[in-house]
């Protein structure tokens, strides 16, 4: 909540959380005194339980629709295995945190699988790290040009096993003076080097998202193609 709000929430928000919380503590005590702690509390998991699976799935799905729905199995796997063991267990403890645990695992094994998974295909310096390790360019020196130094580069740093070269400006002939020079640029960088008349060569092209402020048009599988950004690996030779 803070993090969202870039810390400028009304002062007054701080002391609304601990007031919920005593509030609440005397409520539930009320609900000891009158044995129906234990009922009201697994109906209030439940609920919680079943809205943050179907937050997670609605997110997911809106975002990026199932293609394969055989992925759905270990969900219904999950599920099963959970009611079975809340159906065979003569604990009531186990019984009682069964639902909650059956929901974190659910949401977060959907989340990974159905939203991070595919959202961090988006994130174009480490698809561009990963293919450059797979193509076997991690020997060549990288650099990134006209590229923001805050954007960092520790996709590129942990894939390749190198400190990356931030240049701006006109790339100098110099860098190109031993051999060839391999680029991670997007199109400014790519229509400076053109206007140069340095003739990239273009090795692949990504689409990239800063997935750390995700937002309605990108989420809009039908508008996420206005919010993309593209990134180029080139290979420059010497002039």
């Amino acid at each position: 909540m803070l993090s969202l709000s870039s810390y400028k929430l009304p002062h007054y928000i701080y002391c609304a959380v601990p007031f919920a919380a005593i509030v609440m503590a005397r409520e539930i005590e009320g609900w000891l005194q009158d044995g129906k702690l234990y009922p009201r509390l697994f109906v209030m998991q439940l609920i919680l339980g079943l809205f943050l699976v179907g937050l997670v799935f609605s997110i997911s799905f809106y975002a990026f629709p199932l293609d394969n729905y055989l992925l759905i199995v270990p969900v219904v796997l999950l599920l099963a295995g959970m009611s079975y063991m809340y159906v065979a267990s003569r604990d009531k403890l186990v019984q009682f945190f069964i639902p909650s645990a059956a929901a974190a695992v659910i949401a977060n094994y959907s989340l990974n699988l159905f939203f991070m998974a595919p959202l961090l295909t988006y994130q174009a310096p480490s698809q561009a790290a990963a293919y450059l390790k797979e193509q076997n360019y991690n020997s060549m020196i990288l650099y990134l040009y006209q590229e923001p130094k805050r954007a960092k580069s520790r996709s590129f740093n942990y894939y390749l096993d190198q400190e990356i070269i931030y240049i701006d400006g006109n790339f100098p002939d110099r860098e190109t003076g031993k051999g060839n020079a391999l680029i991670y640029t997007g199109d400014k960088g790519y229509n400076t080097l053109i206007n140069q008349n340095r003739k990239p060569e273009l090795i692949a092209a990504f689409d990239h998202f800063r997935v750390s402020k995700l937002n309605q048009k990108f989420l809009d599988e039908k508008t996420r193609s206005s919010a993309l950004k593209k990134k180029y690996l080139l290979m420059l030779t010497p002039s």
